[in-house]
């Protein structure tokens, strides 16, 4: 129940965002004192859902492959999307990010694969193996440790 009226509060939000441009939306009262706080408790209770329910609906699309490969990789996404973004459409366009006309959606679609690619490859051939390397260490220290 309370996930329901948590979804209702995000698609008001929705609506209400809609109904404005970006940045006055963004800062508008409602957000600020009342909408970011809905949201990240909209999100926790998805995730608690996702991790401590045994079936329904939302576990099975959280178990989709492509969320599970999306949450491993999303750090990379993080960090190198915009970059992607402006240089996609610099290359392609010559101009930055809109998204007035279809072709402007192409040039969208592409760089958000080629982001998925470059995380992608940089989970693969950088994070997990540093991250392997970093699980080789001991964290104990066995001379301050009390005897058994």
């Amino acid at each position: 129940m309370t996930f329901v009226v948590l979804l209702a509060g995000i698609g008001y939000l929705t609506v209400k965002v809609k109904t404005l441009d970006f940045w006055n939306a963004a800062m508008s009262f409602d957000m600020v004192f009342l909408g970011y706080s809905w949201i990240a408790f909209f999100y926790a209770c998805l995730l608690l859902i996702a991790v401590t329910a045994k079936k329904g609906m939302i576990v099975s699309i959280m178990r989709f492959s492509f969320l599970r490969h999306l949450g491993i990789i999303s750090y990379g996404v993080f960090l190198i999307h915009m970059t992607v973004d402006i240089s996609v459409h610099g290359l392609l366009l010559g101009k930055e990010s809109s998204l007035k006309t279809p072709l402007y959606w192409v040039v969208v679609l592409a760089g958000f694969l080629v982001t998925l690619l470059l995380a992608t490859l940089s989970w693969r051939f950088f994070e997990k193996p540093v991250i392997q390397w970093g699980h080789s260490f001991a964290y104990t220290n066995k001379k301050n440790r009390p005897p058994a």
